[in-house]
């Protein structure tokens, strides 16, 4: 018994000996992930199969994708975490910063009842400092909340040698062009810097730099993995783009490809220095472009399929290594976030105390990652700023959610457009140009400034003033102002025009409007409109007179019920808007009433649209003359063709979204609609006269200024009229 302990002591003796040399003596191994868009996934299918080797890295380093693949693999995240990361999150999605309109407060967001006609916004800001183009495309507000959810057990690590696995990220110094080394920090803010794609995504503030995407300098960051001690580096390599021409239509595709030609040429000169026992995977995802995320399943397969050929090379260098099992990290964005209290830094004009309350969030207590985003979502819809982040920061014995937002642009003016051209087949085309600007934040509570000048079809100058009176933006108040000159045609019968008439209308009035939920609001308000209507030929119908003048002053109430997603071509939700007048100016005229609804509903990429209109005196008595006419308003007839003391409309939409190359990028749509509808005396004429039968087909796509649209009506009397519209409400 003596002897066999003496043995066992001596083998215990000799193995604690023996594994510090062995560690010694083993190579140390760093895993470089490049830069590649959306092909950058198929770093999860290569770091699965080394895993499944037993081959897990002393040293990560990476860029852009390679840069969140890496960071969070490094940071403990297991491959099946990291497929998850991949093929659950729509990264589509996040890459484009459009909030849910059903989560932007009424006074902010585009409504199809808003009564400004203009409504694409520009890319470009005008402040103190000069006019400015928009740092990017989007503000990356969704990506940086979801990397902020995925690395939230993180964020107290400041040196990431302090991850599981030590790790370096790579960005650009956007003002010497230099590579930047990221080493310490919040990982979050590591990963946004390596992937701010140039053009697509606005820099990233770090120590005083402005950094971009690390693809600029270094897309394969191979020396960096060596400076951190590694003998030997396997290298997953995205290679560039192979699209074909008929491809690279889009803006999105150009841009990937032009990034992928100037990143890959400064590859090369990385790969070069690589070492005989190094290993380089190339896997083949040529195909797959910067944004093409729809492709991850089959882009972790080819990761997973690169390994798989050098697997005798790999096994190898596996001998005597064993990568111990690590506890999956689960659904971080599900993982409840403990504070004491809530924090906003703002550098605008805008309240932050406004800011708090729009998170609906409690003051204490806690809250899930994806919560949070919900409530950044709320509070970016707004519509102020460029940026918003969050983070989780010990101060004493407290733990504060920090909430940081940017101004966009010094909070002045930004300028929109929109343009509609109409040809009536057989009359002369009509066109509709409108420019407009904003100033979005005046004041402290969130006062905005809007106006917008149009011409051709319709001559209109308008604007809006709309100032919250409380912290919570729940009561405000509204001025309006507005000239429009406008004609149209008085018709006998349905085939049988009378005579074109000219309304001439200034308008100023005041409303006051409660806000109980984002769903919509309740107002009411005084107005003074002062009218004239001409007639060519023949006299105004209910009188012996060619030209009427008069003052209105209307009292109105208005109901607004919004759950649209959409203000252009929604695809779920209700919108009721109703409004009643009462002009104390006239007691004969009296009250009209105004309704517009409209309600959507989607299966699959298919959406169907109700919707109705109605417009009038509730007893006319005299003429109070209301337009109708135009695309998908009747379509077939000119924009505001008709008119009459009632209009009416009721019609059904569909149509269907569906993938299409095009300069803007990907998304497009074709559908048709019938209408029914008309201009009448009275309402009793609705039922006794009947009323135009039209209808239309379209085809468009989206844009970063909303759908460009291009559609063809007719209309059950011979009239026929094709339409390009962008940045009109229809």
């Amino acid at each position: 018994m003596t002897k066999i302990l003496h043995m066992l002591y001596a083998g215990l003796l000799l193995a604690m000996l023996t594994t510090p040399l062995a560690a010694a003596e083993r190579p140390k191994i760093g895993l470089v992930l490049g830069g590649g868009g959306a092909a950058g996934v198929a770093h999860v299918g290569v770091i699965r199969e080394l895993e499944r080797l037993g081959i897990r890295p002393d040293v990560v380093t990476g860029t852009s994708m390679g840069a969140i693949i890496g960071g969070l693999y490094a940071a403990g995240y297991t491959p099946t975490d990291l497929e998850r990361v991949a093929l659950e999150i729509d990264w589509s999605s996040i890459l484009n910063d459009s909030s849910d309109r059903r989560l932007q407060h009424p006074l902010r967001r585009d409504s199809r009842l808003e009564p400004l006609s203009v409504q694409a916004d520009l890319p470009i800001g005008i402040g103190a400092g000069g006019a400015q183009l928009d740092a990017g495309l989007v503000d990356g507000v969704k990506l940086t909340a979801i990397l902020a959810q995925l690395t939230t057990r993180h964020n107290r690590i400041e040196d990431f040698d302090d991850l599981s696995i030590p790790f370096r990220a790579v960005a650009t110094d956007l003002t010497t062009g230099e590579p930047v080394v990221l080493r310490r920090g919040p990982l979050v803010d590591a990963l946004r810097a390596s992937m701010s794609i140039p053009v697509l995504l606005p820099p990233v503030v770090i120590d005083g730099r402005l950094l971009v995407d690390g693809g600029v300098s270094n897309n394969l960051p191979i020396d960096v993995a060596r400076q951190m001690g590694a003998d030997i580096v396997i290298v997953s390599s995205i290679p560039p783009s192979a699209k074909k021409t008929e491809d690279l239509g889009s803006f999105a595709a150009s841009l990937g490809q032009t990034l992928s030609i100037f990143i890959h040429s400064r590859t090369r000169d990385q790969v070069a220095t690589l070492r005989d026992d190094d290993i380089l995977l190339i896997p083949d995802v040529g195909a797959v472009g910067m944004l093409d995320f729809a492709d991850a399943p089959d882009t972790i397969v080819e990761g997973a399929n690169t390994v798989l050929a050098e697997e005798t090379r790999l096994a190898a260098l596996a001998t005597g290594r064993f990568a111990v099992p690590r506890a999956p990290i689960g659904d971080l964005r599900n993982a409840a976030i403990e504070y004491d209290r809530i924090e906003v830094e703002y550098d605008g004009r805008l309240d932050p105390d406004v800011i708090r309350r729009r998170l609906d969030l409690p003051a204490s207590g806690s809250a899930t990652g994806r919560e949070i985003e919900t409530a950044i979502s709320r509070v970016y819809g707004l519509d102020l700023f460029e940026n918003i982040t969050y983070s989780h920061e010990p101060d004493g014995r407290d733990e504060v959610l920090i909430i940081r937002a940017r101004q966009r642009n010094d909070g002045l003016l930004t300028p929109r457009f929109g343009i509609a051209l109409e040809d009536t087949i057989g009359e002369d085309g009509d066109f509709t140009i409108a420019v407009g600007a904003g100033i979005p934040e005046l004041n402290p509570f969130g006062g905005r400034f809007d106006f917008d000048l149009s011409f051709g079809n319709i001559d209109a100058v308008q604007f809006r003033f709309e100032q919250p009176l409380d912290l919570d933006q729940d009561v405000h108040v509204r001025a309006t102002g507005a000239y429009v000159n406008q004609s149209g045609t008085l018709f006998q019968d349905l085939d049988d025009p009378l005579s074109e008439i000219i309304v001439e209308q200034a308008a100023v009035s005041g409303e006051l409007f409660w806000t109980p939920g984002d769903w919509g609001r309740i107002g009411a308000g005084i107005g003074f409109v002062h009218q004239t209507v001409d007639i060519r030929s023949g006299t105004i119908p209910g009188t012996n007179i060619d030209r009427i003048v008069e003052d209105q002053i209307p009292v109105s109430l208005t109901v607004d019920y919004d759950t649209l997603d959409d203000p252009d071509l929604p695809r779920s939700g209700i919108q009721i808007g109703l409004s009643y007048e009462y002009d104390v100016a006239d007691d004969e005229s009296g009250s009209s009433i105004v309704l517009d609804a409209l309600g959507a509903y989607s299966f699959g990429q298919h959406t169907v649209s109700a919707f109705v209109a109605a417009d009038g005196e509730v007893d006319p008595q005299g003429f109070d003359p209301r337009f109708i006419g135009g695309f998908q308003n009747l379509s077939g007839l000119a924009e505001g063709e008709l008119l009459g003391n009632v209009t009416a409309l009721v019609g059904l939409r569909y149509y269907r979204r569906f993938g299409f190359e095009h300069p803007f990028g990907k998304e497009a749509f074709a559908g048709a609609s019938l209408e029914f509808g008309g201009a009448f005396d009275d309402w009793d004429e609705i039922g006794n006269k009947g009323g135009f039968l039209a209808g239309a087909i379209f085809a468009g796509v989206q844009t970063p200024f909303g759908p460009l649209i291009l559609g063809f009506g007719a209309a059950e009397q011979g009239q026929y009229a094709a339409t390009l519209n962008l940045g009109f409400r229809f």
